[in-house]
């Protein structure tokens, strides 16, 4: 339905759905939240976003990130250092993501964390 959006921008949005759908949106190249509570987000799930070139270095506050999956996001060539404060993340899954070069080293900092989930990701 919406596969053509190419630039995401949520501003001041106070409830957000337990688990957003970011699925198959093939043109989608960045995502910018600014003003959101989204303490409770437990899912984060960017499926077949193939445009998507980074992720906002905010995502480091989002408390209750447990889960968090990237596939198919052919252009991403990096995850944000700020990934090592998601102090909830226990599962991390990297599939089909080609151009990531390499991981942070900051996702040594994760206290919580339990899985990577590396699949299809050649340039690692």
């Amino acid at each position: 339905m919406f596969k053509f959006i190419k630039f995401t921008y949520i501003y001041w949005s106070i409830k957000c759905t337990p688990k957003p759908s970011f699925e198959r949106l093939f043109k989608l190249a960045k995502i910018t939240y600014i003003y959101c509570q989204l303490s409770a987000l437990k899912d984060l799930h960017l499926l077949q976003c193939s445009s998507l070139q980074e992720l906002p270095t905010s995502i480091g506050q989002l408390n209750s990130l447990q889960n968090f999956c990237l596939r198919g996001c052919s252009k991403l060539q990096e995850l944000p250092t700020s990934i090592g404060q998601l102090s909830a993340l226990q599962n991390l899954y990297l599939w089909g993501c080609p151009n990531l070069q390499e991981l942070p080293t900051s996702i040594g900092q994760l206290s919580a964390f339990q899985k990577l989930n590396l699949n299809n990701c050649s340039s690692l």
